[in-house]
């Protein structure tokens, strides 16, 4: 199979069917998207799903995750030029935790020397291009597997909706449910090109570092404005 078409026939599968035969379909398609990533150096795919307890399909979703951060490193740039050190420092962190799931144990170290430093007062340019550097080879590698989704379809929104994603969220952020992810593509179409995209971007940002307390705080909030909103 072609690699886009195994991309998409894994998000179709996985939102619309759970019969064996397309379960089975699913986890061959898994395997050779599997084999793609082997083949990036700077990816230990193996053991870093060895400490996910060998759920591969979170793995896969924090893979495709980072490569939708297309423009990281000019961000990571702006910061520093910037000087907002605050910012850096708490994407650095993020990076850092985000590589060593990825099993790119060397881009997590880095991150974590850089880290350091900020909060040390030093400001390395060095160690920030050598981040850069390595984010845009894996990103590149990944990019072949998972290419730009061109299609930006909109969705008709509705507060019911959106009520009902949020109250799906709150008790999988809770009590930390990776099945929360499923939810996150769902808030993102929906909320795209309105008044709550920049708090569904929020949120989804804090799922995908694993920070459920303040994903939660936030989707509470977000719910707490319809109160009083008619659907």
């Amino acid at each position: 199979l072609n690699v886009v078409t195994d991309v998409e026939w894994l998000n179709y599968i996985h939102e619309r069917s759970t019969s064996p035969s397309t379960i089975e379909l699913k986890e061959n398609i898994e395997k050779a998207i599997l084999l793609k990533l082997k083949d990036i150096k700077e990816l230990n795919s193996e053991k870093a799903i060895q400490k996910l307890n060998y759920r591969t399909e979170l793995y896969l979703n924090i893979i495709k995750d980072f490569t939708s951060k297309r423009n990281l490193c000019d961000e990571l740039q702006s910061l520093f030029n910037n000087g907002d050190w605050e910012a850096l420092h708490n994407k650095a962190h993020s990076l850092k935790s985000n590589s060593a799931y990825m099993g790119a144990y060397e881009l997590s170290e880095v991150s974590s020397q850089f880290e350091l430093s900020l909060d040390e007062g030093k400001q390395d340019r060095k160690l920030l291009n050598n981040i850069c550097s390595t984010v845009k080879s894996i990103q590149e590698q990944l990019n072949l597997i998972y290419p730009e989704n061109k299609q930006n379809t909109r969705i008709n929104f509705s507060v019911s909706e959106l009520k009902n994603i949020l109250n799906q969220m709150i008790p999988l952020l809770e009590c930390c449910n990776f099945a929360v992810d499923e939810l996150l593509e769902p808030l993102n179409d929906l909320c795209r090109g309105t008044q709550y995209e920049q708090s569904a971007i929020a949120i989804i940002d804090n799922v995908n570092d694993f920070e459920h307390e303040q994903a939660t705080r936030l989707s509470k909030e977000l719910l707490k404005q319809f109160d009083t909103i008619q659907p």
